[in-house]
């Protein structure tokens, strides 16, 4: 499973601790922006092989693979 690491200035870190644990707030901001995401890869590849008469995967993961490896979404990594 990939890690990242996020840096903040004092100022950054002070100003989201206000509000939220930092950690808490990072890791709930990401993880809804990959659901989101998520959501709108399959929507895609649903309509895309419906237009197409392709077969859709099983699996989430494995419709996104399929969606990446169809050129319907692409990668930065």
């Amino acid at each position: 499973m990939p890690s990242y690491t996020v840096t903040l200035s004092d100022a950054q870190d002070k100003a989201i601790s206000y509000v939220s644990d930092v950690e808490a707030w990072i890791n709930g901001a990401v993880t809804g922006l990959a659901g989101a995401q998520k959501k709108r890869i399959v929507n895609a590849l649903v309509d895309y092989c419906d237009d197409n008469d392709i077969a859709i995967a099983s699996g989430e993961s494995a419709q996104i693979d399929q969606a990446v490896s169809l050129g319907i979404v692409s990668t930065s990594s």
